[in-house]
């Protein structure tokens, strides 16, 4: 066995020394090791697959490529894998439905083609073989057409990138020169007998999977309509899909999303009554909520001696800042997602019976910019707790000068009302953010064992106080 190559010769096991003009290389294909240690059924170290491309004796399990021993011994060849993937896509679609996919038949014969290096490729096919310039310039059109399938969008630029989700949103400060004044979460008509609400909210994407994006955008909007104590009762959808040069690459993204919005109305209780599409050069989600309540909690009314209390952690801005820097943070944004999909209309209804003074949610302004709305021209403070709530990763991102494109803005727009903040994290935007109140200390033990028993984790971050205290 060969065991060293030098410039010239090859060294052998025993010792010997072989010369050798030109030394060629060859290793056959080998799995990786780990499914070895899988326990799953192999043949010759590779996953033993049967027609249908299910591993044997594990229905739900698929697996093609040159990971597999096919039924049907083939030749390990890379266009192997590719033709699989239709019939994959087409075999789980119809196990998840319950039915039976056709068999996979895999090609006899397939064209090889070996570009030389020397301006010439080698075309074999079966028994026969080629050798032509003209081969080379076959090889170069078939392998561009087939990567052209994959280039229906371009890459962003990593200069001065800005952070997706509600960081995109425009700042503060731009919307309060435009409209003074404090506005409440959502719009309000008032029916006599009730209280209608109504709100709209937008996302660019956060995640690459246009079906959580869905979900999140839906989820995301229904915050307005909970942080003024009401019940969300039908939705309107706007879904700007990717501008693609494959009309089927549009399709298919609208589709997912289309799904993840029509799965988060029926998950958060909203009916979805319609909505409307577009292409663009970058995604968004666009949400329309209407709601009703007899009663509604306002976003300012908060007094000196209150605690203010949020639902939840918060730092998401953050941890999707240290991804895009490319950060080890994928297992936080993993356990966010779960957090950020909760519905918060428990809580609210919670804070209602309780007759909070004062709610709203924390989303693209921060926490910080969120409390400045809440109370800006009442002549109270906050005089903030030690700590602030945070989602695993978030603290050590901040530690290591992660932060997210629109911290700045929020910064300045907080104002005096960031002062004294134990922490950073106050000033980043939120996508799916808690609910902030201001309750009676009377109450808030209350409150707190309310939603502590409904899942939640509160935490206090501070207490209203008058401006000279």
């Amino acid at each position: 066995a060969v065991v060293e190559a030098t410039e010239d010769s090859v060294v052998l096991s025993d010792g010997r020394s072989v010369a050798a003009d030109v030394i060629c290389a060859a290793t056959p294909v080998h799995p990786p090791d780990w499914i070895l240690d899988s326990a799953l059924p192999t043949e010759q170290g590779f996953l033993a697959v049967n027609d249908f491309l299910q591993v044997q004796n594990q229905s739900s399990l698929f697996a093609a490529g040159d990971i597999v021993s096919l039924a049907s011994p083939r030749g390990r060849s890379g266009v192997m894998a590719v033709r699989a993937g239709q019939y994959l896509a087409d075999a789980i679609w119809k196990r998840l439905q319950g039915t039976m996919p056709h068999r996979f038949k895999p090609q006899q014969r397939w064209l090889t083609l070996l570009n030389l290096g020397d301006g010439s490729a080698i075309a074999a096919k079966g028994r026969f073989a080629l050798e032509s310039p003209y081969l080379l310039r076959l090889k170069d059109r078939i392998d561009r057409q087939f990567m052209q399938r994959f280039q229906g969008r371009s890459m962003r630029s990593e200069n001065g990138m800005r952070c997706e989700g509600c960081a995109a949103k425009l700042s503060g400060q731009t919307l309060q020169a435009v409209f003074p004044g404090v506005f409440e979460d959502a719009a309000i008509e008032d029916l006599t007998d009730r209280m209608r609400v109504r709100s709209i909210d937008a996302l660019t994407y956060l995640v690459d999977d246009p079906y959580v994006m869905g979900v999140l955008s839906v989820r995301h909007a229904m915050s307005d309509i909970w942080a003024m104590g009401a019940r969300p009762t039908q939705c309107l959808s706007l879904i700007g899909v990717q501008r693609a040069n494959s009309e089927q690459l549009q399709a298919d993204e609208f589709a997912q999303c289309f799904n993840g919005v029509k799965d988060a109305a029926k998950r958060y209780e909203v009916s979805l009554s319609g909505g409307h599409s577009l292409a663009l050069e970058q995604p968004v989600v666009a949400i329309s909520i209407e709601g009703e309540a007899e009663r509604l909690i306002p976003k300012q009314g908060a007094r000196p001696g209150d605690e203010v209390w949020l639902t939840g952690p918060i730092g998401s801005g953050v941890l999707f800042a240290a991804e895009a820097a490319g950060e080890p943070v994928g297992q936080a944004i993993d356990r966010w997602l779960p957090q950020a999909l909760e519905s918060l209309f428990a809580a609210s209804q919670a804070a209602s019976a309780l007759g909070v003074h004062a709610m709203t949610d924390v989303t693209g302004f921060g926490l910080a910019g969120h409390l400045k709305e809440m109370l800006d021209g009442s002549g109270c403070d906050l005089c903030w707790a030690d700590s602030i709530p945070m989602f695993e990763g978030v603290s050590i991102a901040l530690a290591r000068g992660i932060r997210s494109s629109a911290h700045h803005e929020n910064q300045i727009y907080a104002g005096r009302f960031g002062d004294r903040a134990p922490s950073p994290v106050v000033f980043d935007p939120q996508t799916c953010g808690p609910l902030m109140v201001a309750v009676c200390p009377t109450q808030a033990s209350t409150l707190i064992k309310q939603w502590t028993g409904l899942g939640f984790s509160p935490q206090r971050i501070g207490s209203i106080t008058t401006e000279t205290s």
